[in-house]
């Protein structure tokens, strides 16, 4: 009995001693994992490859208690919403600098494909990216947009694996296909 009042009385003091620590710790901690993340981050890779059912476990954790798992990310976003912010702010120039470069990378390679293999109008050969776009060879290209949802086309394009029914035109040649459809139509 004496033994279990003794173990209980050390609880009681870890525990006051934990609550009047808790930031000194947790910055501890915070400085450690950050001058060694790189190191525990490969051996936690190396505990997943050796021990296959640590993960394992954690996934069928994370199923059976999604609330769990949904309210600690919510208080964890809460929690570093400041600190998004900040890195958002400092990263968004450089951010949409990238972005804008990737959209004209997938734009080139779109345009090239459907151009048979050059940045050029199928029709007239005009090579200025600023004036080529994507045509619908059948016509129908509001009706697609609004299908699509109003994503980018050529990122659409590139994902679905280029499929067939659309040519690389200029903006002249494409005015003067949708006026000899409407003339047609009269």
């Amino acid at each position: 009995m004496n033994n279990q009042k003794r173990q209980e009385q050390q609880k009681a003091a870890d525990k006051r001693y934990y609550q009047k620590h808790k930031e000194e710790k947790r910055a501890y901690s915070q400085r450690y994992y950050e001058e060694h993340r790189e190191k525990l981050l490969l051996q936690r890779r190396k505990d997943y490859q050796e021990h296959p059912e640590i993960k394992e476990y954690q996934t069928n954790w994370r199923r059976t208690h999604k609330e769990q798992v949904k309210e600690a990310l919510a208080k964890c976003y809460q929690k570093h919403a400041e600190k998004r912010r900040q890195y958002a702010f400092e990263h968004r120039q450089k951010n949409i600098v990238a972005i804008i470069e990737k959209e004209r990378q997938v734009k080139r390679d779109t345009l090239i494909h459907y151009g048979n293999g050059k940045l050029a109008c199928v029709k007239c050969g005009f090579e200025d990216i600023r004036a080529l776009s994507i045509d619908h060879i059948n016509g129908g290209g509001a009706a697609h947009k609004r299908y699509i949802n109003n994503i980018n086309l050529y990122r659409w394009l590139k994902k679905q694996g280029y499929p067939m029914g659309y040519q690389t035109l200029c903006m002249n040649c494409q005015f003067i296909k949708e006026r000899t459809i409407v003339i047609s139509v009269l």
